[in-house]
């Protein structure tokens, strides 16, 4: 498994050489933020510059994938300017997510309020709604059931969401999102969980994340 902290040390470095000053920030996030990486998991970097152009991504490429951890690299990099004007609903659990490495990635993005929190939370839910009953009706039983894996994916950040917006805690674990207090909620994380390691998806997994979706939309409503 990588250590997180040299490879972030090591990449902080390079990227300081190739930007100077016009890195504002690294920062790390998924599995080795949260403490729970293993031999599969990605490294997944977000990096932040003083006018991103073209010609700046083809150079972080470069700076990439001389990584001895290029084949697990992934994540995010933007402008300093086209953060600061991103879509408030992503902030709030896009900064409880993401662990500071160079950098305050809280001095950068946009005030987010609770409303916008619920309005990520119904937009979210209501896409992943309307994805699964597309994919029933004009995939089939069969190709409906098989996404489910991608789709468990996107119900974690929901939950993660939702369960700030109701209780003003944020679970950044997996294992605290298994170990809620809402039932559903900690089913549908530990079926999207096992579904991530290789488990089967079954058609009690597609009616289990519809209804959740039917109930996280009715929830972050009345939250």
């Amino acid at each position: 498994m990588l250590d997180a902290s040299v490879c972030m040390n090591d990449l902080a470095v390079q990227l300081r050489d190739a930007f100077g000053a016009r890195l504002i920030y690294l920062g790390l996030q998924g599995s080795y933020a949260r403490g729970e990486a293993d031999e599969q998991s990605d490294l997944d970097v977000m990096c932040v510059l003083e006018g991103l152009s073209t010609a700046d991504l083809d150079a972080y490429r470069r700076i990439i994938q001389e990584q001895p951890w290029a084949e697990k690299a992934c994540g995010f990099i933007c402008g300093r300017e086209e953060l600061a004007a991103w879509n408030p609903l992503e902030i709030a659990c896009l900064f409880r997510s993401t662990r500071d490495w160079v950098g305050s990635l809280e001095a950068l993005v946009p005030e987010s309020t609770r409303e916008d929190l619920r309005r990520f939370v119904q937009l979210s839910a209501g896409n992943l709604y309307h994805e699964l009953c597309h994919r029933r009706i004009y995939r089939g039983a069969a190709r409906s059931v098989e996404a489910l894996p991608g789709c468990g994916k996107m119900a974690l950040y929901m939950i993660q969401a939702l369960t700030l917006l109701e209780t003003g805690s944020f679970p950044r674990t997996m294992a605290e999102l298994t170990a809620l207090p809402n039932d559903l909620d900690a089913h549908v994380a530990a079926r999207a969980l096992a579904l991530r390691r290789g488990d089967s998806p079954c058609e009690m997994d597609f009616s289990l994340l519809l209804d959740w979706c039917r109930q996280a939309l009715e929830r972050a409503k009345n939250a």
